[in-house]
């Protein structure tokens, strides 16, 4: 199906093409973010790139700061934007730089300990990471660029492990030259053909073995006395 762009209106409902009902909550400054919630669950979520498709399904290029927000009225939880502008406003790009500079250790560390068979708080340490990084988007503007490398980065990563894939594949196949058509030829496509005495005599293709023994041998025909072997032999 085609897709294309989508602006959602607010207190509108859409169907996700992944499956479930997302109502629009509102708009956000940047152009194409919205924030987004779950019907049934109330999971609310800054919605990056949004796109309609032809049977009015709907889906986003990625989405950040989930949040589960009550759906029974209760009261709701701050939006996490609002929450993360309002802390680099409050201390500044340069106490928040120096925030994601240690939070980006303290992962290191905990990754660490897990290796070493340590207790670790990986989990944790990852949701910090995660909370800077959306402040560093607020800090640089830098959203769009941020998605863009992100699908560039994730398109070559997906090259990669296809050509591993197309190498390995070729490495655990055996792979021979027909020396009679010269074709490229999976050793499992190919036989010995047989000499007029019933001996192996070159490892061809199929195809090539078809034609080669119609005669019923592969060569020329020969007798012991062709074969001109000496008597003290």
């Amino acid at each position: 199906m085609n897709r294309k762009p989508f602006t959602p209106q607010a207190g509108t409902s859409y169907r996700n093409q992944g499956g479930g009902n997302f109502v629009c909550i509102a708009a956000t400054e940047q152009n194409d973010v919205f924030i987004m919630q779950n019907k049934a669950s109330g999971w609310t979520f800054n919605a990056h790139g949004i796109g309609i498709y032809d049977d009015d399904s709907i889906d986003w290029d990625y989405s950040v700061g989930g949040y589960f927000e009550s759906v029974s009225g209760q009261q709701a939880t701050p939006c996490p934007q609002d929450v993360l502008r309002n802390a680099v406003q409050t201390w500044g790009k340069e106490a928040q730089t120096d925030m994601m500079i240690e939070e980006m250790a303290e992962l290191t560390k905990e990754i660490m300990n897990e290796r070493r068979g340590r207790d670790h708080n990986i989990a944790e340490e990852m949701t910090d990471v995660w909370i800077m990084l959306a402040q560093m988007e607020i800090m640089f503007q830098n959203t769009k660029e941020v998605r863009r490398i992100f699908w560039e980065k994730i398109a070559r990563l997906d090259q990669r492990l296809k050509d591993r894939q197309g190498r390995r594949m070729n490495e655990e196949k055996d792979v021979r030259i027909c020396p009679v058509c010269e074709r490229e030829v999976e050793r499992s496509e190919m036989d010995f053909t047989r000499d007029c005495h019933g001996i192996p005599f070159r490892l061809v293709c199929l195809d090539c073995y078809a034609k080669l023994m119609a005669k019923g041998y592969d060569g020329e025909y020969y007798d012991e006395s062709d074969e001109q072997i000496e008597d003290d032999y």
